[in-house]
């Protein structure tokens, strides 16, 4: 009971969470709270199955804890270890410090959750599929006011409603909370997005794997329109990089055909969504930005004069105004990344380990580490070209693995595939969404029968890989 009741908590404050500052409890963030609490329960029931014997420490036991591991735990472990050297041993050379590694890094500590997790759901003591019925209704609500966000801000006009909605939450906790920065006042529109707003991807995972019932039509439809009010590419990107995972995946490992009345219902209703929101709240923005998705002005740094365009007028100023903004956004990502590489050339096998940065691309303050937006230049000089073969490798030893488990992974691969895109434009793999996002996948995958298995299985109770 007090497992459920923890996880229910956690899982709720990771997906919800925002900045995981939305409460401070004696001026420690709920979020290292409950990873706590999480981390203490976990200790606890590992004790308890100790003295029940479900496992032993000794190697020699039937039921010992070592022999339970697979060479998949072992990788993960190794992987954990190797980058721990950029994380203690390389910034301490390079002299950019540890401090600023952990606080860069500080997420990856859950995947360490993934062993103690791993134990207790093969001893039984925990039932790793009913995590699901606690994840499906966090993100719904998560959906939910990205859309209630953009709508209030929409009707508003005047750039307060998500301001006052923070405030309210700092006046019910008496100050002990802080803001999260997410929502952008452009000049012509309003951009709902979150370093959360990347769990937005994992609805489409349910989307695949689950029957399409009305309740889960309308998971789908509040995913799909909390998708469009972020205006955010790369994660349109990824979700798009999601689905041609699967196509390639089916066809790789014959899958099967997906259930074509499933596929059928969720294009139609994509496009008629998509045009829908176009049209009415989303004041034709939707389509303006995809059109301009890959605009490029390299000048970033130069004052641009703007005018306010108001509704209805102006048709064409305001394309040029939404090309502007996407030229020059695309255009820092290009300068990033020269700058970047030209940075990386500087240590290019060890890099300068995690936290680590170009000092002509800061744009905040230097006591913290900068997150840029291009994923791989900033990984090369962060780990070096050692480092980030070591991340391929142990990425690619997991989809060969997995490929043991075709049908059960599909999915959560797919998952990984569209974090993995959304993060090469977008600094969001090192943040609490992807690694939570990435322990999920990995147990998944860990847990899952192999496909010979499975099929033999009495009543395969497996879910068909694209619905039913």
């Amino acid at each position: 009971m007090a497992f459920s009741v923890i996880s229910c908590l956690f899982i709720a404050e990771l997906i919800l969470g925002y900045n995981g500052r939305l409460l401070l409890i004696a001026g420690i963030p709920v979020r290292m709270v409950m990873y706590g609490l999480f981390g203490v329960v976990l200790i606890l029931m590992m004790m308890e199955a100790v003295y029940s014997r479900q496992i032993s420490l000794s190697w020699k036991s039937d039921n010992s804890l070592w022999r339970s591991f697979e060479p998949f735990d072992y990788a993960l472990a190794g992987f954990l270890v190797l980058n721990a050297v950029w994380i203690f041993v390389i910034p301490s050379i390079t002299g950019y410090g540890v401090g600023m590694a952990l606080e860069q890094t500080k997420s990856t500590v859950l995947l360490l959750l993934y062993f103690p997790l791993l134990i207790l759901i093969r001893t039984g003591s925990i039932r790793f599929g009913g995590v699901d019925r606690m994840i499906k209704p966090c993100l719904f609500v998560l959906a939910a006011l990205h859309v209630v966000f953009y709508v209030g801000e929409w009707i508003r006009d005047d750039g307060t409603f998500v301001d006052r909605f923070f405030e309210t939450v700092l006046s019910v906790t008496r100050g002990h909370s802080e803001a999260p920065d997410g929502v952008m006042y452009t000049l012509n529109y309003y951009r709902i997005v979150y370093p959360t707003s990347l769990f937005l991807l994992m609805i489409f995972y349910y989307t695949y794997r689950d029957r399409l019932t009305i309740p889960n039509l309308l998971f789908f439809l509040a995913g799909l329109t909390a998708l469009a009010v972020t205006f955010a590419k790369s994660l349109w990107l990824g979700a798009a990089a999601g689905v041609v995972f699967l196509v390639c995946y089916h066809a790789i490992h014959k899958l099967g055909k997906f259930n074509p009345k499933k596929v059928a219902a969720v294009v139609l209703l994509t496009m008629a969504v998509g045009c829908l929101l176009n049209v009415t709240m989303l004041d034709h923005y939707l389509s303006l930005r995809i059109r301009h998705a890959f605009a490029v002005n390299t000048a970033y740094e130069t004052p641009v004069v703007r005018v306010v365009i108001q509704e209805g007028v102006n048709d064409h100023l305001r394309s040029l105004d939404e090309w502007d903004r996407s030229a020059r956004s695309n255009g820092i990502r290009i300068v990033q990344s020269r700058v970047l590489l030209e940075k990386w050339r500087q240590s290019p096998w060890f890099g300068f380990g995690y936290g680590s940065y170009a000092e002509e691309m800061i744009r905040g303050p230097k006591g913290q580490p900068f997150l840029y937006e291009m994923l791989l230049p900033s990984l090369l000089v962060q780990i070096g070209l050692i480092g980030v073969l070591i991340w391929a490798a142990f990425f690619g030893y997991v989809f060969w693995y997995a490929g043991k488990k075709a049908k059960a992974s599909a999915g959560v691969l797919a998952l990984v595939a569209a974090i993995v895109t959304a993060s090469q434009f977008n600094p969001f793999i090192l943040g609490a969404p992807a690694m939570s996002m990435f322990l999920y996948a990995l147990l998944v995958i860990r847990t899952a029968e192999p496909d010979a298995a499975a099929s033999d299985a009495a009543g395969n109770e497996a879910r068909p890989p694209a619905g039913a």
